[in-house]
């Protein structure tokens, strides 16, 4: 599934069936925690299958120049009050990132919005866009 990421988080960007950037976290491939948002039942239902991605699954990020490969490493189930997923070091506050991650955040259980659910992950490699598709979209 393809799905465009803009900026913020709110229901103007949500709604439209995009996937928000929390702008206080990293950018694609940035050390850091870049952080993502989308309706999973609503609005594109871009997150609807998000609780059949497993750890290391792939999930393929497009930008200008590269297509980034990130790896699922565990997936959980919070309360929409827990802000510390995105974190630059998810639930480690005030601790400086080392590492490129990613978080996926959607409301839980699918019909409903009482929790959230958390998929994250970490940058496996990278493939410049001028030298083609990375293997994992190729195979399809």
């Amino acid at each position: 599934m393809v799905i465009p990421v803009r900026e913020g988080t709110g229901h103007d960007v949500l709604d439209t069936g995009a996937a928000g950037h929390y702008p206080t976290t990293a950018l694609p491939g940035e050390i850091g925690n870049f952080s993502v948002a989308a309706h999973r039942r609503s609005y594109g239902s871009n997150f609807r299958r998000i609780d059949v991605l497993r750890e290391g699954d792939p999930v393929v990020m497009e930008t200008k120049d590269a297509w980034l490969v990130y790896h699922v490493t565990r997936y959980r189930i919070v309360a929409p009050t827990d802000g510390q997923v995105v974190l630059p070091v998810p639930d480690q506050p005030g601790v400086a990132p080392t590492q490129r991650l990613m978080t996926m955040t959607t409301c839980h259980p699918e019909y409903g919005n009482w929790q959230r659910y958390i998929v994250h992950l970490e940058l496996h490699h990278w493939v410049p866009r001028n030298t083609g598709i990375p293997k994992e979209l190729a195979e399809g």
